[in-house]
């Protein structure tokens, strides 16, 4: 009777920690992205099969056109303020919002002294800083944590140019730890991160709108409205080579090795685009690079992204894959404008992206052609700002200050199926039933 009881007792704790385990694995939860910058590009996180609202805000001060960020788990927004054009005054003045991620919880909000009523770039968070750049001609920084104001920075007199479309980048050394900032007027300015304090500059032949530097180890790709497209020394700015491209240069270029990939587009007069052009360049060290082909597309200010295989961007309203030959694989008909960039996950093997119609959707399209989803905002808006991929949310900003955080849309508990752990547990609880019954029955 003892061993009967001994035996049960250890069939009912082995299924209890079988349990345990189960319960541990579908709990697991993802570190927090130390770094990410909603400019496009290739992610290691995961993009969901669908999605579903987590939590949204409208703030209530003015568009959000430039991408969100995120930083060990918290969220910074940055709005344009909404400006009275015929009085010259903000009557809600551009602000900076920082939220738990998670829960849309609000930690901290600052006014931003120092805007124009419109903005496209996108702030940067470094050495717990979050660096912020606009149309007036302006650099500020705050605190991370707080979002006190720690420095300020005017680069240059806008008044005959657009300001700071671009978006500022981090330009760290073993000697120091800088920013570069891409002035409208066609100065490239490294600024200290600590106090905003001029390190080096250089001016380049043409304006830039829009297009944000990359930097990849010790050099710097960046180009201008004048068609030109450079490579810099990271250090001091100093011109290692410089091409000559057709079209103004107002996407970020996205660089694979020794590829990089550009879009452009010639334009009637500033604002109305009348072509676009796709070009492959190859690079050679601190030779002047190749140029590969050059392939005709319809215009869009989106950038160019790739997984080593395939080449992904827009063209108009479609979403289109070539091979590095040149070679369409397929094209995918999105139907709207879509002025966002492109974001690739390498894990789920998807991209994302989002239109900037008057009801803005986010689309989540597989690197074969098949759309996976498509979901609108509401209250509907356009959605010019590249969306923000981070520790299994996805967020996504509006023309009219509102800010959707999405996240993996939970399946119902009556309808889906069993998990594997669930499975295991159940096949050991048969078996262990099954060996009682013989044993001690």
């Amino acid at each position: 009777m003892y061993k009967r009881f001994v035996r049960k007792k250890l069939a009912l704790s082995l299924i209890l920690f079988f349990l345990l385990i189960s319960n541990s694995v579908s709990s697991t939860e993802t570190e927090d992205v130390t770094f990410f910058r909603a400019l496009g590009g290739v992610t290691e996180e995961e993009i969901p099969q669908d999605i579903e609202i987590k939590w949204e805000r409208e703030l209530g001060k003015g568009a959000i056109d430039s991408s969100p960020v995120v930083k060990d788990g918290r969220l910074v927004v940055r709005t344009s303020g909404i400006y009275d054009w015929e009085k010259g005054v903000f009557k809600e003045k551009p602000s900076l919002f920082c939220f738990e991620l998670s829960s849309g919880k609000e930690i901290w909000k600052t006014e931003i002294e120092r805007g124009a009523g419109w903005e496209l770039s996108t702030p940067l968070i470094y050495k717990e800083k979050v660096i912020v750049a606009s149309t007036s001609g302006w650099v500020s920084a705050y605190d991370f944590f707080s979002g006190k104001k720690l420095w300020e920075k005017e680069l240059e007199n806008s008044s005959h140019y657009l300001g700071i479309t671009s978006s500022p980048v981090a330009l760290a050394s073993p000697q120091k730890d800088a920013i570069l900032v891409a002035h409208g007027s066609g100065i490239l300015y490294s600024l200290s991160v600590s106090d905003g304090n001029l390190i080096w500059q250089k001016k380049l032949n043409g304006t830039i709108y829009f297009t944000t530097p990359v930097v990849e180890g010790e050099k710097i790709y960046v180009g201008t409205d004048s068609g030109f497209f450079y490579c810099l020394e990271a250090e001091d700015g100093s011109e290692i080579w410089k091409l000559t491209l057709k079209g103004k240069v107002r996407t970020t270029p996205f660089v694979d090795g020794e590829h990089l990939y550009l879009a452009t587009t010639t334009y009637q007069d500033q604002f109305t685009p009348t072509k676009g052009f796709l070009y492959h360049i190859l690079l050679k060290g601190n030779d002047v690079p190749e140029i590969k082909w050059i392939r005709k597309k319809e215009p869009s200010a989106s950038s160019v992204v790739g997984n080593g295989e395939s080449v992904f961007f827009i063209s108009g309203e479609y979403l289109v894959a070539v091979t590095e030959e040149n070679e369409t694989l397929w094209k995918y008909h999105v139907g709207e404008q879509v002025q966002s960039s492109l974001i690739y996950s390498k894990t789920s093997r998807i991209l994302i992206f989002t239109t900037n119609s008057e009801e803005g959707k986010v689309y989540a399209v597989d690197e074969k052609g098949r759309r996976a989803w498509a979901k609108n905002v509401k209250p509907a808006a356009p959605l010019f700002a590249t969306p923000l991929v981070a520790n299994g949310y996805i967020v996504v900003c509006g023309d009219d200050g509102s800010v959707h955080v999405f996240k993996e849309k939970e399946l119902n508990v009556n309808m889906s199926f069993p998990s594997f752990s669930s499975v295991v547990v159940l096949v050991i609880a048969v078996a262990l039933g099954v060996w009682l019954k013989k044993k001690v029955w």
